[in-house]
C-alpha cells in the first residue's frame, strides 16, 4: 500500500471504502476486477445469476438483483461484454474461499484511494474489507465475525438474513491482538483466497472485555508479508522467529477404531479426533477407502493411519488434508522371551 502525500478528498465517491458512520461498524465489502457473464437459462424473476471472471481467468460464482441489473445495462456507458472493477458483498466457506458474491454495481471510472487519507492501491486490484470482532486466531490464518449494524425485526432473529456469519483470512495479525475484539482489516486475493495486507485495532473504552483483560493496546496496523512465519517454542518476544519458506506440511494420525462408511457416492469424509482433541478431516475415495477397511477382518490386531497434506485450518481448528491416503497394517505380538537354563547360561 502507497500513502499519497496530497489529495483533495472533494468528492467522497472517489474513495472505495467510507468512513464508518460509527467507530464499530460491521462491513465486509470488496472491489474485483472481472467480467461478469449473465447465465441467461438459470435466472428468476427476482436474481440474475452468473459467473464474475476474473483479470487470471478465475471462475466466481455471481449473482445480483434483476432491478439492479437493469439499471445497469441502461447505461449508456456500461458494456456487457467488457470487464470492470465490480464493487460487491462476499463470504468465504470455513477453509477461506470466496463464496456468495453479491454484485452491486460496477466502477466505471475506478479510482485507487481506499479512504479519505488518501491511501492508495495498485490500480484495480482486488481488495476486500472486513470489520468485526476476530472470533479465531490461527498459526497462519484467523478468523472474523461480522454481525448486521441494524436490528432484526421482531421475530426474524434467528433467519438466516440477520445471522452473523464469518470469514477467513490467511496472515498473521499482530501478536497483542485478542479474539471479540473490534479490528478493521484490508486484504487482497490470491485464487479464492484473502491474504491479509493492512490491520487496524479499533479500542473500545470502558467496555468489559477491555476491563477483564486489561490488554495492552495492539500496534494500529500491520501489513502482512508473504513468507508465513515458523514461530519458535521458545520465542519470548515477536523478534524471535525464524522465517523461512517450506513445502505443504504433511500430517499423519493414527487410529484404532473401524470407520464405518456407506455404501453410496464416490467419496467419503473421514475426521478422526486425536486424544487431545485435535480434529483431522479428509475426503478419501470411497471404494479406495472400502478396501482398505476390509483388512481388517482378517487381522488380530490392527493400526491405521490417515496421512495427507494439510490444506486448511477452518474456523473451529479442524486440520483439512488433501491428497489424503488410509492405511491399515498388522500389529504383531512381540515373541514371549524364554527364560534360559543354567546349562545354556
Amino acid at each position: 500500500l502507497n500513502k499519497a502525500l496530497s489529495i483533495s478528498m472533494s468528492n467522497p465517491k472517489d474513495v472505495l471504502f467510507q468512513v464508518p458512520k460509527s467507530p464499530y461498524q460491521f462491513g465486509a465489502i470488496a472491489y474485483i476486477w472481472g467480467k461478469f457473464i449473465p447465465d441467461t437459462e438459470d435466472n428468476g424473476n427476482k436474481f440474475v445469476k452468473g459467473i464474475l471472471k476474473t483479470v487470471e481467468g478465475l471462475e466466481l460464482l455471481a449473482s445480483l438483483s434483476q432491478k439492479q441489473w437493469d439499471k445497469i445495462t441502461k447505461k449508456a456507458n456500461f458494456k456487457v461484454e467488457e470487464p470492470y472493477y465490480w464493487r460487491l458483498y462476499y463470504r468465504t466457506t470455513k477453509q477461506g474461499h470466496l463464496t456468495k458474491i453479491n454484485l452491486i454495481s460496477p466502477l466505471i471510472n475506478p479510482t485507487n484511494i481506499i479512504n479519505e487519507s488518501g491511501e492508495t492501491i495498485e490500480e484495480n486490484k482486488d481488495i476486500f474489507q472486513i470489520r468485526g470482532r476476530i472470533d479465531r486466531i490461527f498459526s497462519t490464518a484467523f478468523s472474523v465475525r461480522v454481525e448486521r449494524n441494524e436490528k432484526p425485526p421482531e421475530g426474524q432473529e434467528d433467519t438466516p438474513h440477520w445471522k452473523p456469519f464469518w470469514i477467513t483470512v490467511q496472515g498473521n495479525l499482530p501478536s497483542e491482538a485478542l479474539t471479540e475484539q473490534f479490528w478493521d482489516i484490508l486484504c487482497n486475493r490470491n485464487g479464492e483466497s484473502l491474504h491479509l495486507l493492512k490491520a487496524t485495532y479499533i479500542p473500545e473504552e470502558n467496555t468489559e472485555l477491555t476491563q477483564k483483560e486489561a490488554a495492552p493496546s495492539p500496534k494500529l496496523e500491520v501489513k502482512q508479508k508473504e513468507e508465513q512465519p515458523i514461530r519458535s517454542a521458545s520465542a519470548s518476544s515477536p523478534d524471535d522467529v525464524a522465517k523461512i519458506k517450506g513445502k505443504i506440511p504433511e500430517i499423519t494420525i493414527k487410529f484404532s477404531e473401524k470407520p464405518i462408511i456407506s455404501e453410496q457416492g464416490k467419496k467419503v469424509t473421514l475426521e478422526v479426533i486425536g486424544e487431545n482433541n485435535i480434529v483431522v478431516k479428509a475426503e478419501i475415495n470411497r471404494k479406495t477407502l472400502a478396501k482398505q477397511i476390509q483388512k481388517i477382518d482378517s487381522l488380530e490386531s490392527w493400526v491405521a493411519s490417515l496421512s495427507g497434506k494439510l490444506s486448511a485450518i477452518s474456523t473451529d481448528g479442524t486440520l483439512i488434508l488433501e491428497a489424503a491416503t488410509v492405511q491399515i497394517f498388522e500389529k504383531k505380538k512381540k515373541e514371549e522371551k524364554t527364560e534360559l537354563s543354567d546349562d545354556a547360561a
